[in-house]
């Protein structure tokens, strides 16, 4: 009767169900025991076994019932379920709102996620560090970090997102590489590996959800080390178009994945970027000196920044294009643009 007035009210606290299983199977295991030794003093002919019979049935009805309603309450994650339904994930996405932030909001929402952006972090929360692809971790990341400093964090994520579906590979890499730079200086003392995920991905409610089935491993956040940070921007890792180990892993997929022949001779696009035109017009022209092709200058949707884009058909290797990128952050440093921006790459189109 108490589980079943706690049944009513929706709740079932586990001492109330293991309370009646133990209760009704010691009652059930007496009154078997009971009815066993009478049974063997009874005539065969007597119906009291019959009898013995329906009130055992009777007597395994409460330990049926209790051993059901016990099997209601379930731990999955710390957090308790009634009758399979599951609790609402809670995950606190935090970042810069410029990066997307919203837009995330939106698509998390709903199908068992309750997302909230840059709150306090709660006991049982998945704290989601997101970042966009095309801003890269800045000052503003940083700043928003350190404002966890103190907090507590049992689970970890990253989402990446680059505004667009398609998304390139090196630069998803590159970036999560950098957010695990300033993550690692926030919670250990080594590098740490946070699983990432891409934004706009259909399947990223039940990425999240699983990662939030992990055992929590509680870390209280220190500020990111700034000082570490600036040293990796400086360090190959972070050079334009990456590190040699990046670029021997690209000419991989490229060869494996895609299929193209990287011995021979393929279409490279250089990029630079700049707040005004004018300077890479000069740096345009003096790029088609030296054997490039000018494709354009062009603004980039966000009316922050312009690009120069240049192309030529070569054959490289992973050590001649690494040379090649260092050369060309120093052409764009000699130029006084402010940024040399990387490279990409595909097969030469034949003309019909």
């Amino acid at each position: 009767m108490v589980a079943f007035l706690f049944l009513q009210m929706g709740h079932i606290p586990r001492w109330v169900a293991s309370f009646v299983v133990s209760r009704a199977t010691r009652v059930a295991l007496k009154r078997s025991a009971i009815r066993h030794c009478a049974m063997k003093h009874l005539p065969k002919s007597t119906s009291a076994p019959r009898v013995g019979l329906a009130h055992g049935f009777k007597a395994l009805i409460p330990v049926v019932l209790a051993m059901l309603i016990a099997g209601c309450v379930k731990r999955d994650s710390g957090e308790a379920q009634m009758f399979g339904k599951k609790q609402t994930i809670r995950v606190v996405l935090i970042g810069e709102p410029k990066h997307g932030g919203a837009e995330l909001v939106e698509q998390l929402l709903g199908k068992g996620i309750d997302a909230r952006l840059n709150e306090p972090l709660g006991e049982h929360d998945l704290a989601l560090f997101f970042v966009s692809c095309t801003e890269g971790v800045g000052e503003a990341i940083i700043d928003r970090l350190e404002g966890y400093a103190g907090q507590t964090v049992n689970r970890a994520g990253i989402v990446l997102s680059q505004g667009q579906d398609e998304m390139d590979p090196d630069l998803l890499r590159l970036v999560h590489l950098e957010l695990n730079i300033l993550l690692s200086s926030m919670m250990f003392e080594e590098p740490i590996d946070v699983p990432a995920f891409e934004g706009h991905n259909p399947k990223l409610h039940k990425q999240l959800k699983k990662l939030a089935g992990t055992p929590a491993k509680p870390t209280t956040l220190k500020k990111p080390d700034r000082e570490d940070f600036a040293a990796y921007l400086e360090s190959s890792e972070a050079r334009p178009g990456g590190s040699l180990q990046m670029l021997m892993e690209m000419f991989e997929r490229m060869q494996v994945e895609a299929g193209w022949d990287v011995n021979s001779k393929l279409l490279w696009g250089y990029f630079f970027t700049n707040k005004s035109p004018a300077k890479l017009h000069a740096a345009g022209e003096d790029l088609r000196a030296k054997g490039y092709r000018l494709v354009k200058v062009f603004q980039d949707d966000e009316k922050e920044n312009y690009w120069l884009h240049v192309e030529r058909e070569e054959v490289h290797t992973p050590q001649s294009l690494f040379d090649r990128n260092q050369e060309l952050a120093e052409f764009a440093a000699e130029h006084d643009l402010a940024t040399y921006d990387g490279m990409d790459v595909g097969p030469i189109q034949v003309a019909k």
